[in-house]
């Protein structure tokens, strides 16, 4: 699930990324346009009932790709990956697809 929240008096929203427990893995990352596609810095916590959680500041009205790493595996392919909230995914240059996320359109981060 990835929901919004627009912060009071600026123009940034706390996007916060839940992956159910039932996905099993040791690590899980997140990279995208938003950290340069660098894979070693957004990591997910694990919570105690077993969902993987990660949140993040972005500015209002962007539109980002991102792609999840799991045990070390990129996942883009959110069926494949068990990550049904992504409804959007854009092609990459190496032939397999990035999710989307946008930043202005709570109701379409509703849906992923």
């Amino acid at each position: 699930m990835i929901s919004q929240k627009v912060l009071s008096s600026e123009n940034l929203v706390e996007i916060t990324f839940e992956l159910p427990a039932s996905l099993w893995a040791t690590k899980i990352a997140i990279a995208g346009d938003f950290n340069d596609w660098k894979s070693d810095q957004l990591w997910f916590r694990q919570t105690r009932d077993g969902r993987w959680r990660l949140q993040l500041i972005l500015p209002v009205n962007r539109r980002y790709e991102f792609c999840y790493l799991i045990d070390g595996e990129w996942c883009h392919d959110a069926t494949g990956c068990h990550i049904t909230e992504i409804r959007e995914q854009a092609l990459n240059p190496y032939g397999s697809y990035n999710c989307v996320l946008y930043t202005d359109a709570p109701e379409k981060n509703a849906r992923g």
